[in-house]
């Protein structure tokens, strides 16, 4: 019987070898594989005999999935001013949340940057705190009080402190 010297490609281990003679050739019996292949049964008959053999083939490798309630790797509204998307990584795949635009906090909570006389307080979406509102410079408003009325003209951008 003719010996192997090499493990075939992907085998970690092997218990021997098979051999065909001239018409069927030589094969190991592998045991075990590296990561990344599978150790499959494979057989062949020669001379009406049947051989069988451990193999190792490259595995099929599919990625993580998005859990369902972000199944898209694009923001899109989670309700209550929040977004959502699926981050996927090699092996994991997990949802991220983060604030709306106008609407500030950790993800989980957020809380709209509200108004002021009436003009409603802006932020970028991913905004972590209230300083991150602000009402933009041009923008009017009117008011009233004992000394009249009138209208307002915002002369800078302001954001909450």
């Amino acid at each position: 019987m003719e010996d192997w010297t090499e493990l075939p490609l992907g085998c970690t281990a092997a218990s021997g070898q098979i051999n065909c003679g001239l018409s069927g050739g030589i094969y190991v019996d592998c045991t075990s594989c590296k990561n990344g292949y599978d150790l499959v049964s494979q057989s062949v008959t020669v001379l009406a005999t049947t051989y069988t053999y451990g193999t190792c083939n490259k595995s099929l490798i599919i990625g993580p999935t998005c859990p369902s309630e972000c199944s898209s790797s694009s923001w899109t509204s989670a309700g209550s001013g929040k977004e959502v998307r699926c981050k996927l990584m090699a092996t994991t795949a997990s949802c991220q949340y983060r604030c709306a635009a106008n609407y500030y906090g950790d993800g989980t909570t957020c809380t709209s940057c509200g108004s002021y006389n009436g003009l409603a307080g802006t932020s970028s979406a991913g905004s972590t705190s209230a300083s991150s509102c602000c009402i933009s410079s041009g923008s009017t408003y009117s008011f009233s009080d004992t000394a009249g009325s009138g209208t307002a003209t915002i002369s800078s951008t302001c954001c909450a402190s």
